[in-house]
């Protein structure tokens, strides 16, 4: 890091944008000399729209990765994703346990009544009761309708 001469100003912002800039940096000094050096670094209409480009090129890149992350199936956000590891925790156990126990959906409820499952039905914002309900149509529709 460049060994800079400082000089203290008093700058007077609002209160508002104190508080926006505070969600991406706890150092609003850094963040006034990054953007003014950035407006200033460019001294002629070539060199900015030179800049611009770039930052096209850039967002064009990142546009693109999120659209491939989207057709990967990738959540949007980490609730989504979150509420996808449940619900697929949720089918692979239910699965292996169809697979084991058989057909009875007073057993499925059951099972789907113990605290643990109770928490993620809970956090997918479902009831047990209509949990059991979609993991019994998800595994006929998945698995043939098959009984062991």
């Amino acid at each position: 890091m460049e060994n800079l001469e400082k000089k203290r100003v008093n700058v007077y912002l609002d209160t508002r944008l104190i508080q926006m800039a505070h969600l991406d940096t706890n150092n609003l000094s850094q963040l006034v000399n990054d953007l003014l050096s950035t407006y200033l670094s460019a001294s002629s209409v070539e060199e900015v729209q030179k800049e611009i480009n770039e930052y096209e090129k850039k967002i064009k890149s990142l546009i693109a990765r999120q659209t491939d992350l989207l057709k990967q199936g990738v959540s949007e956000t980490q609730t989504e994703g979150m509420k996808k590891k449940f619900e697929d925790d949720l089918k692979r156990l239910y699965k292996k346990r169809r697979e084991e126990i058989g057909d009875s959906q007073d057993l499925d409820f059951d099972w789907l009544n113990s605290p643990k499952n109770i928490q993620r039905c809970r956090l997918l914002g479902k009831e047990p009761l209509q949990m059991c309900a979609e993991l019994r149509e998800w595994f006929q529709k998945n698995n043939g309708g098959g009984h062991k």
